[in-house]
């Protein structure tokens, strides 16, 4: 994004309102003051209850529709909420791991850029017909009223849509909003980013309270915090990593991921006092601690572990000597010993 671009998003977040235009008219769309959103939240609890009421379908009878016609299937909504979500993840990791491997990174970033568009397209293929539920008649009609209440003539009064048609600004509305990218980048870039340092220094960006701030503001201040937080890791990536989101969206569930398992092994320690070096034998209470505590195990220390459980498995009842890392241990021991003798 050029630095312009990133000013006219930065000036418009901060002005708290859109400018739109058509013909001869222009309007300013603002954002909901809090009066706005609760009077709007009313109107959605209203039509929501009317809807119910007239036995309109909810979302989980379109869902069902949609089974039944073969438009949605289990498998999609497996893809959709289970599968892909893993691939992305996966992806953005090994685009961490792989940052400096220029060629691998691009072909990587193919895999996940189409496992984003699928997301996308199964979602949007759910959804298709949600407009028609309760919720979606609910949501409508609480837009509506934001529109409604939101929209103003340039000389300061309600808009009345003479010339303009609701459903269009609506559709304006929809356009305006900020993708998380676009968010991102200007949080990390100028010229919010010295903004952002201003801000925090004389404590006021906005000069309003955190509960008006806008969504856009809202996010905006949000991602600045949490590239503040990675800068000031111990461990802190690169610049042009951080300025890649799947990269440093990699290194957050590493990171993440690291501090879950060190979280786990120190609560499992100081529960069963198990913190001397060596094999250590840990009863577990149920399945899931015992997957945290065989998470606790290096990769080396799981596959003797696999090693051991396939013996077991194989003879019923197993000694120390049959286990394969044991008879390694045992025959270095000896070499050891026999290299000694011939010194």
């Amino acid at each position: 994004m050029e630095v312009f671009e990133r000013e006219f998003f930065i000036y418009r977040i901060l002005a708290g309102y859109a400018r739109y235009s058509s013909r001869d008219t222009k309007l300013k769309i603002y954002n909901p003051s809090i009066d706005v959103l609760y009077e709007s939240q009313e109107i959605y609890n209203e039509i929501y209850r009317e809807a119910k009421c007239n036995d309109c379908l909810t979302q989980e009878d379109i869902i069902d529709m949609m089974l039944s016609r073969g438009i949605w299937t289990d498998y999609d909504n497996n893809q959709l909420e289970v599968i892909l979500p893993k691939h992305i993840e996966y992806f953005k990791v090994e685009i961490y791991q792989n940052f400096h491997k220029k060629k691998e990174v691009e072909q990587i970033r193919k895999y996940l850029n189409t496992a984003k568009t699928s997301v996308a397209s199964l979602f949007s293929k759910k959804h298709s017909f949600d407009h028609y539920s309760q919720h979606g008649l609910a949501t409508f009609a609480r837009w509506q009223y934001i529109a409604e209440n939101t929209t103003y003539s340039y000389d300061g009064h309600k808009y009345d849509f003479s010339c303009v048609n609701i459903t269009n600004i609506l559709d304006f509305m929809n356009k305006q909003q900020l993708s998380e990218s676009i968010i991102r980048e200007l949080s990390r870039s100028e010229p919010w980013k010295s903004m952002w340092v201003a801000g925090k220094k004389t404590k006021s960006l906005f000069s309003k309270s955190s509960i008006e701030l806008s969504d856009d503001q809202r996010r905006l201040i949000n991602w600045s915090g949490t590239y503040d937080s990675i800068s000031e890791h111990s461990e802190s990536p690169p610049e042009e990593m951080i300025d890649d989101d799947d990269a440093i969206d990699g290194w957050i569930i590493v990171k993440n991921k690291e501090a879950k398992k060190a979280k786990e092994k120190a609560d499992i320690e100081k529960r069963t006092g198990a913190k001397q070096d060596g094999e250590q034998f840990i009863v577990a209470s149920d399945k899931d601690e015992a997957k945290k505590i065989y998470d606790m195990n290096d990769p080396t220390s799981r596959m003797i572990i696999q090693q051991r459980l396939a013996v077991i498995d194989k003879l019923g009842v197993a000694e120390d000597k049959n286990f394969i890392d044991v008879q390694r241990e045992i025959n270095a021991g000896t070499n050891q010993i026999m290299r000694g003798r011939r010194g």
